[in-house]
């Protein structure tokens, strides 16, 4: 779980930094992963109980998810290849949450990596944006950003 201060860092550095590196200047591209990323955060809030959700924040999150999203341009033209890591991520972050509870120690590390498997959007749109050099520029610093030390 991060403070409220390291939420706020995140989301200026996914905003600003991660998210238009990511893109090559399409604006579609951008607005698809900060709309996902929203609604990813808000569900997790709402999973964990730990930060409390706006009833404003869900409407919203559900708006870009049954209007938004489908409307995109990047989303429509990609989203066979997007679908199938929402799914995967979501199967991951399920699997974290149930695994964080353990008492095994590889369960915990394993949790601790899975929850952020949704991060691989960024390397994917930044492939389908510019290609496997961008892919690469921006995989380690993705990484770099969202590594957390170990509780």
């Amino acid at each position: 779980m991060s403070t409220v201060e390291e939420r706020k860092h995140i989301a200026e550095q996914l905003n600003n930094v991660l998210i238009p590196a990511c893109c090559s200047g399409d604006k579609s591209a951008e607005a698809y992963l900060k709309r996902v990323f929203f609604v990813v955060r808000m569900i997790d809030d709402l999973q964990d109980g730990d930060i409390p959700v706006d009833k404003n924040d869900i409407i919203k999150g559900f708006m870009i998810t049954i209007a938004d999203l489908p409307n995109n341009v990047f989303y429509r033209k990609h989203a066979d290849t997007l679908n199938g890591v929402h799914l995967i991520a979501f199967n991951a972050w399920r699997d974290s949450n149930a695994w964080e509870q353990s008492d095994d120690p590889s369960k915990k590390m394993y949790a601790h990596v899975l929850r952020d498997y949704i991060c691989e959007l960024f390397v994917l749109v930044a492939f389908l944006t510019g290609g496997e050099k961008l892919m690469h520029e921006v995989s380690l610093q993705m990484r770099e950003m969202f590594l957390k030390k170990m509780e």
